[in-house]
């Protein structure tokens, strides 16, 4: 017989072959975790550190970027007018109260979240705060004397906070998540420019009392429908291409109109310039214009040195350059031919 003991390592023995799955979990090498690596850490630098200095006595200050981490150290820069910290990492406003005669802020490209700090700033002329995390307009209201404002590429999704701004001039919400044209009739007197491209905006509507813009642009919206724009009787500039226009129309009044651009749409025919009169630059490249019939409406426009159609149907006409230089004689570049040059 047999020892007991022979018996039990023999039948371990058995069933370690039996099971695979066991013998491949005993081969599994016992590694240590690996420690955690730390990532590195981005150096930034203040304001009137060596690399940055900081004059009590200068009028303008700009560092460019230069990776400052904050506003501060300007507690003895009573004069100054400028202030031009573009692409750096500041999170805040703040420390620049006492800074009463400043004309010029640009936080352009920096980690703001809120407009805030602004209230003593009332000789303020131009805000630059594009480029940066801010959801909502706010703060403005003691800017009396702001002429220029620029919140491009921000989280802003209503135009809202800036009816008090008596003397604004032009105004960029470019790049933003807007809906809806509102809340801009108190500007109506003294704003001349308005941008409003890369939004989400479908309709243009509530510009009726815009009557001194002379600059618009809509570009990259939503938009199936030139409309709402017959009160812009000064325009000169009208920016509306990369959009889902079907029809060029309800531009009658637009009597001073200079630059049209209706670029990247889904146009069909040219028509309804024939008040336009004053335009020099037509740009209708990437449509769907194939009738080279429609051309004869150039000789409406007269002054019109520039004209793309390139990315049209019509373009492909062997003749249609020769065609647009028989009713434009002023015609100095089509698509990218220079026709003539302009001294």
């Amino acid at each position: 017989m047999e020892p007991q003991e022979n018996k039990d390592e023999i039948k371990t023995q058995e069933n370690k072959q039996e099971n695979p799955e066991s013998k491949a979990e005993n081969n599994i090498p016992n590694n240590p975790p690996q420690e955690k690596k730390e990532e590195p850490q981005i150096q930034t630098f203040y304001l009137g550190d060596e690399r940055h200095p900081v004059d009590p006595n200068a009028e303008e200050i700009e560092y460019i970027g230069e990776r400052i981490r904050a506003l501060e150290n300007l507690e003895k820069c009573k004069n100054l007018k400028k202030l031009l910290l573009r692409r750096n990492v500041i999170k805040k406003i703040e420390n620049i109260s006492h800074l009463t005669q400043l004309k010029e802020l640009e936080l352009y490209d920096n980690q703001l979240k809120k407009i805030e700090g602004l209230e003593t700033l009332v000789n303020l002329d131009t805000l630059d705060l594009s480029y940066n995390l801010i959801k909502k307009v706010e703060g403005l209201d003691k800017l009396k004397n702001l002429r220029v404002l620029f919140l491009v590429e921000n989280h802003i999704s209503k135009i809202e906070g800036v009816d008090m701004l008596e003397k604004l001039y032009d105004l960029d919400f470019g790049s933003n998540k807007i809906k809806q044209i509102e809340n801009l009739d108190k500007l109506a007197s003294h704003l001349v420019k308005l941008s409003l491209a890369k939004n989400r905006i479908r309709y243009i509507t509530n510009l009726e009392a815009m009557t001194n813009l002379t600059f618009l642009t809509l570009q990259a919206n939503k938009l199936d429908k030139i409309q709402g724009l017959d009160n812009l009787v000064n325009l000169k500039e009208l920016y509306l291409s990369q959009n889902f226009i079907e029809k060029i129309e309800n531009l009658d009044k637009l009597v001073k109109l200079e630059i049209l651009d209706l670029a990247f749409n889904k146009i069909s025919k040219l028509e309804n310039i024939e008040t336009l009169s004053q335009l020099t630059d037509l740009w209708l490249n990437n449509n769907n214009i194939s009738n080279p019939h429609d051309l004869e409406m150039l000789k409406f426009v007269p002054k019109v040195t520039t004209v793309y159609f390139w990315k049209n149907p019509v373009a492909s006409v062997p003749s249609y350059k020769q065609i647009i230089q028989e009713y434009l004689k002023d015609i100095e570049q089509i698509d990218s031919t220079i026709i003539k040059t302009s001294y």
